[in-house]
């Protein structure tokens, strides 16, 4: 009997023992109080966070453990003072006895810690268990003052880059690493016509990047968005489109960058903005030079390719008749007695003269060759790859279709051709004075005709 005692007592503290190891294990401050916050045990974590040992809680109250500033400035000490009925913990106590769970989000509580007054917070528990017909209170207190202060700070530098990019010129959006929307800032949704609401955990390739300018569809797998998640790679690209709400497209330059935790892709960023302004003046630009190059190389009344721009022509054509031994054929007309013309009906009359008849040449030539208003009444036609007699019967194609043609209000206009091909040796120079006199033997020759220049080898 007495063995069976002494047995049973040894399992009672090594129980006994093993609850209160379990009980100095947890992290968190357990204190063991009555429905009045007298506390009858604490465990090891509590007298660290509190600078006391164990015996020192022993029969205080929770308020004069915890050095709770209204305990300690109340007469008579805790549940003493006007704002006890506002304490957190007293309230937590009180709802545990009467047999609710009591869990409660963090909060703040000033108490004097080191001599200091101090405001830590904490997450508090409360939950009531009986034990030999009598009721105790479970209250948990984990000290989250550090953790509450990283939240902070970590508020606080949201709030700051929404600040810095609700400012910005550029429109950003965020994506996770399945590509849905998790943050899109002001310019963006003005950019966009879509609010960062209406976007929210929606795939954002799907609704903006889908398609390219010309209306083909965009894989996912090319959007460089996407790409800087699968490939953990910064892209960037001068010029993009994305497709507005209302299905417009808006032009833009974009840059996306992944972002990284511990090594893993979590997402990405992706800055971009609006470029029809650069587009514009881009455009415009191009227009501009096309318009300089144009009056630089171009008859303005006929629109054919003036002098300039027909000596530039016939150089590149010598060079490349010399290196690939091909024939090169020029052709140089007048329009006769056009003098005659502009005294009868007058200049503007004489002008349209000419206007008809670069109609009727550039009708008739091969889309090869070249026309150019050499100057005054006189042309000039350079014929690449063209034979001497081919190119003397072009010209003399072009002869009939003008003879045959009825000019506005004085009926036929006649012309003069002279025709040469180029000749190993020829220079521009040479050439063209063999095509001069070529023409000058047609007009000597009675005009409205042509005549070949032959090579002198020939």
């Amino acid at each position: 009997m007495f063995n069976n005692d002494r047995t049973t007592t040894q399992e009672l503290l090594k129980k006994a023992g093993f609850l209160q190891g379990v009980f100095d294990a947890m992290p968190a401050s357990v204190f063991v109080v009555d429905s009045d916050i007298r506390i009858f045990n604490v465990n090891t974590a509590a007298t660290r966070m509190f600078d006391m040992d164990r015996d020192a809680f022993i029969s205080k109250k929770g308020g004069e453990a915890l050095h709770c500033v209204n305990a300690l400035s109340a007469a008579g000490g805790c549940g003493k003072s006007a704002h006890c009925s506002d304490c957190i913990i007293r309230n937590s106590v009180r709802q545990a006895s009467q047999g609710l769970n009591v869990f409660r989000i963090p909060t703040a509580m000033r108490a004097q810690k080191h001599g200091q007054i101090e405001e830590e917070q904490f997450m508090i528990t409360a939950s009531a268990i009986s034990y030999d017909k009598e009721s105790f209170i479970i209250l948990t207190l984990e000290d989250v003052t550090e953790l509450k202060k990283t939240q902070k700070e970590l508020e606080q530098t949201a709030n700051k880059l929404n600040i810095i990019t609700s400012v910005l010129g550029e429109g950003v959006y965020v994506l996770d690493a399945g590509g849905a929307l998790t943050f899109m800032n002001p310019e963006a949704e003005r950019l966009l016509g879509w609010t960062e609401k209406e976007l929210l955990g929606k795939n954002i390739h799907e609704v903006i990047h889908f398609q390219r300018a010309d209306g083909t569809p965009l894989p996912a797998s090319e959007c460089p968005v996407f790409k800087s998640i699968s490939s953990n790679a910064c892209y960037r690209v001068a010029e993009d489109v994305f497709t507005r709400k209302d299905g417009e497209l808006v032009p833009i330059a974009l840059v996306s960058t992944p972002i990284c935790d511990d090594g893993k892709v979590k997402g990405s960023v992706a800055a971009f903005h609006d470029i029809s302004e650069r587009k514009r003046v881009q455009e415009a630009l191009k227009n501009a030079n096309l318009l300089l190059e144009r009056q630089a190389t171009t008859d303005i009344l006929t629109g054919v390719f003036n002098r300039l721009k027909f000596n530039d022509l016939l150089d590149a054509e010598l060079q490349r008749a010399v290196r690939q031994g091909l024939p090169l054929s020029v052709i140089m007309f007048d329009i006769d007695h056009f003098k005659r013309i502009n005294d009868t009906f007058g200049h503007h009359a004489g002008d349209s003269v000419l206007k008809e008849l670069t109609c009727i040449v550039r009708d008739t030539l091969r889309k090869y060759d070249s026309l150019a208003r050499w100057g005054g009444e006189e042309f000039v036609v350079l014929s690449p790859g063209n034979t001497l007699e081919n190119t003397r019967l072009l010209a003399e194609r072009i002869r009939h279709n003008i003879e045959k043609h009825s000019f506005a209000g004085m009926g036929v206009v006649t012309s003069s051709f002279g025709v040469s091909a180029f000749a190993e040796g020829d220079d521009a120079d040479a050439l063209l004075q063999r095509v001069d006199g070529a023409l000058y033997k047609a007009k000597n020759s009675g005009r409205n005709r042509v005549e070949a220049a032959f090579c002198p080898a020939e």
